[in-house]
């Protein structure tokens, strides 16, 4: 009946709207998200007539089609010191701590304007004093080098770093993303400082959970004297305080809220452009990634050196076996290190993700599920062309959206609007069914089949006052009816007759 249908559709937005603030549809979102951004890839992939000029600039496709209006490249100033393959066979593993030192001092030499390294360098037994001594020494003369302190995982006991380095550093930094993880592995959400992301982020802001310099022995750093409540920021953080020159105690009250991510689509580019000829030997990623050895040796191209001119390095391992993994949406596993490199390019260009109100994520969860049960009146190809329309509206807006950097919940809004209508549709298909059964049962032995069929196919026919129009009557008298029908019972004449 009508008064269950609608109960059952007021339960169903609401229990839905549930569970799209649990977040228990995120995973649908999520997994959407993917594919539209890699659709304009699979396009090109598929088309054999795409452009050639496309073929040199993104290889991989990723600007095809839409996706010139979804994602972008990364900046070029961004540049991640890889330490790859080629400079442990070089150096050894883990890398003696001179050779950061000689890192700092080679990159300062090409006008970089900040290092910040994605490294632990905490104390070690296989470390030598001298090497410590001439890592703090070169991160001292720089003055635009940041090193990190971190949380060990499981005890929570802070890790500093070796003797006299977070003095010497410009910024002492914090590396852990693993409070914004989604349940995909996937990071997602950024904290620009240390601090920590709400559960139900619709309930606000991250509040005044922060870690700071203050709470930390790092009051002998100037940050530490000065801004002893200023939090400590993240890699990407750091990097972007060199790169704009802005104090971070300004950066501070900027950028207290955590960002969502808008990740870089991949180029492929040469491994070692500076010596290596070897045509095939290139490399995916969202960043250029330039060999901790060949930076060490000087054998970089032109082309590496202007990266580098005025750049923000971020030093990171990416050796197979090396970095810890993380995937991105355009890849399965990327180097951690391109997080925090992501954030640094998001806040350069001021293009971070952020997610619809979820004020309309209320209004259309709660009010779509209404629109089949509103027009399922009408004919089953009206209910399905209108809700169709209504779906591919959503998606052009979802497409829009996220044009203008803004994440729809696509999936969970969607299904607001889909299951009703599927369960709509086949309930209205069943009764249809029983009605054009009943129809034919009880006129089929009375009408001509033609008839019976008109008005299957519209039953309003059979209402009162029939239908005008003009026709002929031809009146025949059947010889003898009288008579017969009188020996007959009902059924026995109804069967005759028909």
């Amino acid at each position: 009946g009508n008064k269950k249908l609608y109960f059952g559709i007021a339960a169903f937005s609401l229990c839905w709207l549930i569970a799209v603030f649990l977040q228990a549809t995120k995973r649908l979102d999520y997994s959407w998200d993917h594919f539209v951004l890699n659709v304009p890839s699979m396009i090109y992939a598929a088309d054999i007539f795409s452009d050639e000029t496309l073929e040199k600039t993104d290889p991989l496709g990723h600007t095809y089609s839409f996706g010139k209006y979804i994602t972008r490249q990364a900046n070029p100033k961004v540049v991640i010191a890889a330490i790859d393959d080629l400079s442990l066979e070089e150096y050894g593993w883990p890398l003696p701590r001179k050779y950061y030192g000689d890192l700092v001092q080679s990159l300062n030499r090409y006008g970089v304007k900040g290092i910040v390294f994605d490294v632990i360098v905490s104390k070690s037994k296989l470390d030598k004093d001298s090497d410590n001594r001439h890592f703090v020494e070169a991160v001292a003369k720089a003055g635009n080098v940041a090193n990190l302190v971190f949380k060990e995982v499981g005890s929570g006991e802070i890790v500093y770093p070796i003797k006299g380095l977070a003095k010497a550093s410009a910024i002492m930094a914090q590396p852990h993303v693993n409070a914004g993880i989604d349940t995909d592995g996937q990071v997602r959400r950024y904290m620009p400082f240390w601090g920590v992301f709400p559960f139900f982020p619709w309930l606000g802001s991250e509040g005044e959970d922060f870690i700071t310099y203050g709470n930390l022995k790092l009051k002998d750093t100037a940050m530490g004297r000065e801004f002893p409540d200023v939090a400590i920021p993240s890699i990407g953080m750091a990097g972007y305080a060199f790169y704009t020159g802005k104090h971070l105690s300004q950066l501070f009250l900027d950028y207290r809220e955590g960002k969502i991510l808008n990740y870089r689509n991949y180029l492929t580019r040469k491994k070692h452009p500076g010596w290596d000829k070897d045509e095939k030997s290139t490399t995916s990623s969202s960043f250029r990634h330039i060999s901790f050895a060949d930076i060490l040796t000087g054998r970089l191209s032109e082309e590496e050196k202007e990266c580098l001119k005025g750049g923000i390095v971020l030093v990171g391992s990416t050796a197979v076996g090396a970095f810890d993994h993380s995937p991105s949406p355009f890849w399965g596993q990327f180097p951690g290190v391109e997080v925090h490199a992501t954030f640094l390019d998001n806040a350069i260009a001021g293009d971070f993700r952020k997610g619809l109100s979820y004020v309309w994520i209320t209004l259309l969860v709660l009010f779509l599920p209404w629109l089949p049960l509103l027009i399922r009146k009408y004919s089953l190809a009206t209910l399905v062309s209108v809700c169709s329309g209504v779906l591919l509206v959503l998606g052009v807006g979802y497409l829009v959206l996220l044009a203008n950097y803004v994440l729809m919940p696509f999936p969970s809004i969607a299904l607001a609007l889909f299951l009703p209508f599927a369960y709509i549709t086949v309930d209205k298909g069943l009764a249809e069914g029983r009605e054009k059964k009943w129809i034919k049962n009880t006129f089929g032995q009375y009408l001509s089949p033609k008839v019976v069929d008109i008005i299957t196919k519209d039953p309003s026919k059979l209402s009162l006052g029939g239908e005008k129009r003009d026709m002929t009557a031809f009146f025949l008298d059947l010889a003898g009816f009288t008579t017969m029908s009188e020996k007959m019972t009902p059924e026995e004449l109804t069967t005759m007759l028909n």
